[in-house]
């Protein structure tokens, strides 16, 4: 069985690019191979199937110069739609325009569309309200014609690819049939990230949140539940800041306890030096860094998005809703309290992510792939 992946964006192996490169590397085997076509990618993505318009040392300059993206992406369709014809099936990540989901549906190639977030429809509700309540004005940041664009290409497709349960929620909220969904995840990378043994610290906890800073991620949310908790401790806030939170991160930027350190390649050692992961997000698909902070042993604070059906509430993780305060002040306290819940939460969190390794991950989405084009996948697929 062979499938073709289409993923229109410069392949990077960070964030969503190595969610795509990981699942295409561990889904193939047992007689399944996947061919992922793209744009562009860097040295440390290129793969044996990974189908690049030009080689990697002109991909990364190529793509950044902004009128060379659409002759990239026109030439790495007409790559896809060559490899489709001998395959089983297509596989078409973000950004896949509808007109190349009508030919996918013309050549008869059965569709399987990776959903990243949740279905747009939710994702407006949510943000509208997020904006609504931090006194933003403004249109949505989601159109009409977006979510419509969205429906029409889930409409086209034969399965969808729902990585987490508010995932799979929002799609059911848009009316996409049960027996369409496939239930599944995302996972991490032992080899990538090593993740050594916890040893127990005599110092005050550092909680770490990593993440772009917008409104989409709640840091607004979790700074004010921070500067509430007074707690001894140092929240480490990763990410690239956008304008539209500047002005609610403001009052926290003096802070000695808060250190904004911005985007980092080198997640590792953040992970390694903190003791907690906070993760406040409001609407998410399944978050990288909710496994990989599981992976390293950081006891997590974490929002239901966060946590997805990876992190259980009193298991692995406290999972609090982003807009109660009051329990995540509550939160942050116990666990910057209470070594011995740090040390319990972490434990379980380590285990529980010996669970989603991209090889066992792999191993779960290449059965879902037979299933659902041998057309054995039941309504609740994947649970």
């Amino acid at each position: 069985m062979r499938v073709t992946s289409f993923f229109t964006i410069h392949c990077t192996d960070v964030w969503v690019s190595h969610a795509c490169l990981a699942l295409a590397e561990h889904v193939t085997g047992d007689g399944l191979e996947v061919d992922l076509v793209v744009p562009s990618a860097e040295r440390r993505a290129v793969r044996p199937f990974v189908h690049s318009v030009v080689p990697w040392w002109l991909n990364r300059l190529a793509f950044r110069v902004d009128r060379m993206r659409p002759f990239l992406q026109r030439r790495a369709a007409q790559r896809f739609r060559r490899l489709l014809r001998d395959a089983d099936a297509a596989w078409p990540w973000t950004g896949v325009p509808v007109p190349l989901f009508t030919e996918m549906r013309a050549l008869g190639k059965p569709i399987v569309l990776e959903r990243i977030n949740c279905h747009r429809a939710t994702s407006r509700r949510i943000l509208d309200e997020a904006r609504r309540r931090a006194g933003l004005v403004g249109p949505s940041q989601i159109s009409e014609a977006d979510t419509h664009e969205e429906q029409r290409k889930i409409d086209l497709a034969d399965f969808v690819f729902a990585p987490s349960p508010a995932v799979a929620r929002s799609l059911l909220d848009a009316g996409v049939a049960p027996a369409k969904i496939l239930r599944t995840s995302y996972g991490w990378s032992p080899r990538k990230l090593a993740p050594p043994p916890r040893t127990p610290v005599d110092r005050d906890p550092v909680f770490l949140f990593v993440g772009t800073l917008n409104l989409r991620k709640g840091i607004h949310l979790l700074l004010a539940a921070w500067a509430r908790a007074q707690v001894r401790g140092t929240l480490v806030v990763c990410g690239d800041v956008k304008p539209e939170v500047e002005a609610l991160l403001a009052p926290h930027r003096g802070r000695s306890d808060v250190r904004f350190v911005g985007y980092s390649d080198d997640l590792p050692s953040l992970y390694r030096a903190a003791d907690v992961f906070v993760f406040s997000s409001l609407e998410e698909g399944s978050p990288l860094v909710s496994y990989e902070a599981l992976a390293f042993g950081l006891a997590p604070i974490l929002s239901p998005m966060g946590a997805g059906d990876v992190a259980r509430d009193g298991i692995e993780a406290l999972v609090v809703d982003p807009y109660d305060q009051d329990g995540w002040v509550e939160a942050i306290r116990r666990v910057a309290n209470d070594a011995d819940l740090r040390a319990r939460l972490g434990r379980a969190a380590a285990l529980r992510a010996q669970e989603y390794t991209w090889d066992k991950v792999g191993s779960r989405r290449r059965a879902l792939f037979r299933a659902a084009l041998a057309g054995r996948v039941p309504a609740a697929a994947g649970t």
